[in-house]
């Protein structure tokens, strides 16, 4: 033991008590026992808080509306299939109808304005397909779809008939040149 005590100086031997001069061990409470405690209560009397005042605070004003209750089999909803402008109301407030009654009267000045569209695109297929059935044939002239010539009144019309013939005359001057 001499040799190991000589060695270490100033370490304790191991057979020697050790002694600590470190200062006593305190209790360290972190305190989260208490802030938990404390959070809950304050959660709680909040909760209660506004159950009290939801229940006991008067509702002075509502929002004011307007509207009627009615049995879902009287009162029908009627609707138009693409929408548009009421023109005229023919039936008043709680009159009975009859089944294929007329109710309302719409403007029809937008569907007036779609068939124009459209009829104004048909009839100039139609002066291109007689214009391109001449291309095809070789024929000197066009001949004209009897709808297209029956339309031809319209001055719209007419105008795309005269235009498939100048077409017509330029493509075989075009045609004739490159030969």
């Amino acid at each position: 033991m001499a040799i190991t005590s000589g060695l270490l100086k100033g370490v304790p031997s191991p057979a020697s008590p050790i002694e600590d001069e470190s200062p006593p061990a305190r209790n360290l409470d972190t305190g989260f026992g208490h802030a938990s405690r404390v959070g809950l209560w304050a959660l709680l009397t909040g909760f209660v808080g506004l159950v009290l005042w939801a229940g006991f605070a008067p509702l002075d004003e509502g929002v004011p509306s307007q509207g009627h209750v009615a049995i879902d089999t009287k009162r029908k909803a009627v609707q138009h299939l693409s929408g548009g402008i009421i023109k005229e109301v023919l039936v008043g407030e709680g009159e009975q109808v009859r089944e294929g009654q007329l109710l309302v009267k719409l403007d029809d000045a937008t569907a007036r304005a779609n068939l124009e569209s459209v009829r104004q695109r048909y009839f100039g297929f139609l002066a291109m397909q007689g214009r391109l059935l001449t291309e095809l044939s070789g024929e000197r002239s066009i001949h004209f779809h009897p709808d297209l010539q029956a339309a031809a009144v319209d001055p719209l019309i007419r105008q795309q008939m005269v235009n498939q013939e100048h077409l017509l005359q330029s493509r075989r001057g075009a045609l004739r040149a490159a030969w």
